[in-house]
């Protein structure tokens, strides 16, 4: 099989995050039928070499190399079925039909099962397991590798060659809810929101719906007889941690008729501005025949729908939150860029989902820096907002240190790579983003490991993690040839 025919046949093999069981047994069967060993440890991370495993130090030649990638997907559509994908060739990319791709990172597995088939043996291989949901096989690892130098395969921009990245760690924050007697009710739903990564795109200025709803209902509350008038009473917003939210769907009351009342005047005086106060926001009606709805917009095309569901005739009571107090909560987690230099961004903050409980409100954000300082500045902040706003400060989980910089660019081993691409375009650079590469650097300090060096490269993959995922067929072919070249240019 050539390199493009292995990541057909992995798509074959269904192997979503916590599902990997059926890719486990195709790689080390694979791995064993191309002349090498496996070995497996409890997290499902598996070290592949020709001559020996991992834990035996009696390897007559050490390893040049030893090539990394994760061999979990996040699951999408047929993938989150469990079923073989049905790959689609559009021009010069190739996608799955009604699927994730899973071409992160199974296009760097392919290309490594091909370097075995090539007969290549100066390098070893590390598979990580369930990096999507967590990067927990990295972080479970056991084994050790033997040569100086990992080279990461899951870069997505073919060309790129990475040196360093972003660490990171999730926080949730939990608000209490009170009990409010109110009168009537409103419902709110997002549209036109188009969601990105919450590292690689954060920069962009994408609107978060979660970020926007807050802050647009913050402006309008001060428009109100009482600005602590609204009561939030259910709240879902956001898909995942590492995404920039899109979905929001919201109920909320008014404290008293008063209220209710000043909310439809407001809304009508609203109407005739054309952006609300310094905002870019505005508010047009639903429909002309519908004085009872409204759309707000945040941007051009994207916003929220806000329609009165309930006449405020008749008193309840309810669990909620007063809406101004979380708009102010949110404002000062800051949801975008924290820090930033003149080449890239440095630290940042994701407000990644929302979800109303019975007797309470969790928010999950997601922190990145990609200096060890930096990300240590951003969760003490988080800990003295959440102190102030929630009963006790936030939950701080899945820590991940940033994969500082290790190799200038005259370093023998950055040339070899460099001179690997040849004439194609390469630009050397650190992202705002997750690899394991940080991860495994402390695991294998923590086994007593010499410092090992890393880099990462890959093909042009668009949109991962989703049903619009591409790869990029010409620059995996290419891929492949600059991998062989290091393979040859290492011995």
């Amino acid at each position: 099989m050539n390199a493009l025919e292995y990541f057909y046949k992995l798509c074959s093999i269904p192997h979503r995050s916590y599902h990997t069981q059926a890719m486990r047994e195709f790689l080390c069967a694979e791995c064993e039928r191309l002349g090498f060993r496996s070995v497996v440890d409890e997290a499902g991370n598996i070290y592949v070499s020709k001559s020996s495993s991992a834990l035996d130090s009696t390897l007559q030649v050490c390893p040049k190399v030893c090539l990394q990638a994760h061999y979990d997907m996040v699951g999408v559509g047929a993938a989150w079925e469990d079923r073989a994908l049905e790959l689609v060739q559009d021009g010069q990319f190739l996608r799955a039909k009604d699927s994730s791709l899973g071409a992160d990172n199974g296009a760097a597995i392919a290309a490594i099962l091909w370097c075995m088939e090539r007969g290549f043996s100066n390098f070893e291989v590390l598979f990580t397991n369930d990096e999507e949901v967590g990067l927990c096989g990295a972080n479970a690892l056991t084994m050790p590798i033997q040569a100086p130098f990992l080279l990461n395969l899951d870069s997505e921009v073919f060309g790129e060659v990475i040196v360093g990245c972003a660490g990171g760690f999730d926080a949730l924050c939990s608000i209490a809810a009170r009990t409010y007697p109110v009168w009537g009710g409103i419902y709110v739903e997002s549209f036109g929101f188009s969601g990105g990564h919450s590292g690689v795109d954060i920069h962009k200025n994408i609107k978060s719906s979660l970020a926007e709803f807050f802050a647009v209902f913050g402006v309008i509350s001060g428009y109100l007889s009482d600005k602590s008038g609204l009561i939030l009473t259910h709240l879902l917003a956001g898909e995942k941690s590492n995404s920039i939210a899109v979905g929001l769907r919201a109920q909320a009351a008014f404290s008293t008729q008063e209220v209710a009342r000043s909310f439809i005047e407001c809304m009508r005086t609203l109407e005739s501005m054309e952006h609300i106060d310094s905002t870019t926001y505005r508010i047009k009606r639903e429909s002309s025949l519908d004085s009872s709805a409204w759309r707000v917009y945040v941007s051009e095309c994207a916003g929220f729908v806000v329609r009165i569901t309930e006449e405020p005739n008749a008193k309840a009571q309810v669990l909620g939150y007063e809406l101004i107090a979380l708009a102010r909560f949110v404002g000062e987690l800051r949801q975008g860029v924290w820090e930033r230099d003149e080449h890239s961004v440095l630290s940042s903050l994701n407000v990644a989902l929302a979800r109303t409980h019975k007797q309470h409100i969790d928010f999950s954000l997601k922190a990145r820096a990609n200096k060890d300082d930096l990300l240590e500045s951003i969760r003490a902040s988080i800990l003295e907002i959440s102190g102030r706003f929630c009963q006790k400060p936030a939950t701080i989980s899945g820590f991940y240190a940033p994969w500082q910089r290790q190799l200038a660019d005259d370093h023998p081993i950055l040339r070899h790579i460099l001179q690997a691409f040849e004439w194609r375009h390469t630009e050397i650079s650190e992202i705002h983003a997750g690899l394991e590469c940080g991860i495994l650097q402390e695991r294998f300090a923590q086994m007593g490991l010499e410092p090992v060096l890393m880099a990462s490269i890959g093909p042009t993959i668009l949109s991962p993690h989703s049903t619009q995922e591409r790869l990029d067929i010409g620059s995996f072919e290419e891929f492949v040839v600059v991998l062989c070249r290091i393979l040859k240019t290492l011995d």
